[in-house]
């Protein structure tokens, strides 16, 4: 069985960006020979990266400039190779990652799977209380459940209820006190605030053994973060609007400018009806816990502010991941938190972000997560993904039911716990282990593929590299399989895409044309045919023909393959197909397949010229 040696036998070698380019093209290649934009798009989903993603600005912004006013959208679009290169190659570096599989979550189908299992199993829940103080909140459907995730080399996923504008009331928490942190530094910040659990519900009117809030990420820690906002950070910035204006860019960084807005009615529903926030702050202004010169209703209209804004899973997942990316936001690359700030965040989030079930939750999650009363859930999962959850009903300390019996189901499947593994081998899965597979078990893979006529696979196949003129024990090719159960399109694509070598041998004497003939693909066979006859010898430039056999094996001008020898057909001189002695002896007792097969072929090939109507069988 030659081996891959040239530059297009398989893609092993491929580092330039120019081959690669023309690599992608023959994947994404339809039969008039346009790329499809289509097939482009739809690979890139199942890696995770969608076509919105901001990160292919430039090529979906050249593929608009394509589109005829006619098409509704640019999947439409086929493209020659020299515009098709060109579109994709302003983005090359993002696409060659992801179809090589070096994002952080290597098998993203396969994990997006399991998250739908997941959240169908959770799906049922049906226990807990709607949030009543706040009346917009209690308008919220029981039913409402979805799920976001956002990777830290911005894969995406979603499913359920994930585009709803939602009040991400206590999600603001680690932000503001994350802004604090990267503006003013750990000893300023936490002068005023503390950073232990609280022990207690996060309205509770009580400070610390300092007199100060016990962390940032309870209401009197946010009242803090408020002050700190408007009093020393960016003090630049003269009033309160413009103050508001700052942060509220910083949320829509952090989501890569996605969905953030402010919901007045929210807001005024809590400056009027938020009693026990009032009482807090003067309880705090009391015992001098906030800056000098503090204005308490600025710093109430301030946080109140930072509570009503609004996002959806799906915006919200990307701030999820900013974090879990030290601060720096996945899908647009711009450093927004120091990592200083960031590592604290994620540290009390761990500690103290479940309101008095944080305990808990770090027992059975091992991993910083926020809460609100609003149903939504954030959590981090530091250096892989950020996660939202969304379901109004709570349970008893105002957490989501449905987002907490995810989390710890989450944590049942996958080895994200911050200890896993410590002190014992853990039996979870961990998604982002980017696995090596033996040489054998992917060709039995894609040896599988071509037998089921799995052209989508074997296509992915190519892109990372894999060598697709492999033979197994028996010197059954990707070639053999695909023309033994009559897959034309699959046979076209390994040929003239991948370019393999179109005559090999298994070890009974079997080509792929004579597998298309013993099992009646016509139409396969007629088109193996003429392609030797055009190509007789595609990939072997470079191949040492005659490795594996010794010199005793062979005789000059004996070759079994043909031309130039003389014993057979389609070949070349003195070339063995690489079998050893007891690969010889082995379709030595198939007589019935040596013999018959060059005479069978010749017939049904007349057959089939004569009648060109005939139909594969």
């Amino acid at each position: 069985m030659p081996r891959s040696g040239s530059s297009r036998s398989g893609t092993q070698g491929l580092d330039g960006a120019e081959e690669y380019l023309s690599m992608l093209f023959d994947v994404c290649k339809l039969e008039d020979g346009k790329g499809c934009v289509k097939k482009l798009l739809e690979e890139l989903a199942r890696t995770g990266i969608r076509g919105k993603d901001p990160r292919l600005n430039n090529m979906m912004r050249m593929l608009d400039n394509l589109k005829p006013h006619a098409l509704k959208t640019v999947e439409k679009l086929k493209l020659d190779p020299i515009t098709f290169k060109s579109v994709v190659g302003e983005n090359i570096v993002l696409i060659t990652k992801a179809f090589r599989n070096q994002m952080v979550i290597p098998a993203f189908e396969t994990f997006c799977d399991n998250i739908t299992e997941i959240y169908e199993k959770c799906k049922p829940l049906n226990q807990g209380k709607i949030f009543d103080a706040i009346p917009q909140l209690a308008e919220a459907s029981r039913e409402k459940w979805g799920i976001s995730i956002c990777t830290v080399d911005g894969q995406r996923f979603s499913i359920g209820d994930v585009t709803e504008h939602v009040s991400i009331q206590a999600l603001s928490k680690p932000i503001t006190y994350a802004v604090t942190m990267s503006e003013l530094g750990t000893d300023i910040v936490h002068k005023y605030q503390g950073k232990e659990p609280s022990g207690r519900k996060t309205n509770e009117i009580v400070l610390d053994f300092n007199n100060k809030p016990h962390n940032p990420l309870i209401n009197s820690g946010g009242l803090v973060s408020a002050s700190l906002i408007l009093q020393m950070v960016k003090p630049e910035l003269q009033d309160m609007a413009q103050k508001y204006d700052y942060l509220f860019s910083l949320f829509e960084k952090m989501c890569g400018g996605e969905v953030v807005e402010f919901n007045n009615s929210i807001f005024l529903a809590e400056r009027a009806s938020i009693d026990r926030d009032y009482a807090l702050a003067y309880f705090m202004r009391e015992n001098k816990c906030f800056p000098p010169d503090a204005n308490i209703k600025n710093i109430l209209e301030f946080y109140f502010q930072t509570c009503a804004l609004e996002m959806t899973c799906d915006s919200n997942s990307v701030m999820a991941a900013t974090l879990a990316n030290n601060g720096t936001c996945p899908v647009s690359g711009e450093k927004i938190l120091s990592q200083d700030a960031v590592s604290n965040t994620l540290s009390l989030m761990y500690s103290c972000g479940m309101s008095i079930f944080s305990g808990q939750f770090a027992f059975q999650c091992g991993l910083p997560a926020t809460s609100s009363v609003s149903g939504l859930v954030m959590l981090v999962i530091p250096q892989v993904m950020g996660i939202t959850l969304w379901s109004p009903p709570l349970d008893k300390v105002n957490n989501s039911v449905r987002a907490v019996q995810f989390c710890q189901e989450l944590l049942k499947k996958y080895a994200f716990h911050r200890f896993d593994g410590v002190g014992r081998i853990s039996m979870k899965m961990d998604p982002t282990l980017k696995k090596q597979p033996s040489t054998n078990d992917l060709l039995s893979q894609v040896l599988l593929a071509c037998a089921s006529g799995d052209l989508l696979f074997v296509k992915r196949c190519l892109l990372q590299d894999f060598d697709l003129m492999m033979h197994d024990y028996d010197g059954r090719t990707p070639l053999h399989l695909a023309a033994a159960e009559g897959h034309l399109d699959l046979v076209k694509f390994l040929l003239q895409v991948v370019r393999v070598y179109p005559d090999p041998k298994d070890r009974w004497e079997q080509t792929p044309l004579s597998e298309a003939v013993r099992f009646h693909h016509i139409k396969v066979a007629q088109f193996l045919k003429e392609f030797i006859n055009n190509n007789p010898n595609q990939g072997l430039d470079g191949v040492d023909v005659f490795e594996g056999l010794d010199s005793d094996d062979y005789e000059e001008g004996s070759g079994i393959n043909g031309v130039n020898g003389t014993n057979g057909t389609n070949g070349i001189n003195g070339y063995d197909s690489g079998h050893s002695p007891p690969d010889n002896k082995a379709r030595n007792s198939r007589p019935d397949l040596v013999n018959g097969n060059i005479t069978m072929i010749k017939e049904t090939i007349n057959e089939y010229n004569e009648n060109r109507s005939g139909t594969e069988v």
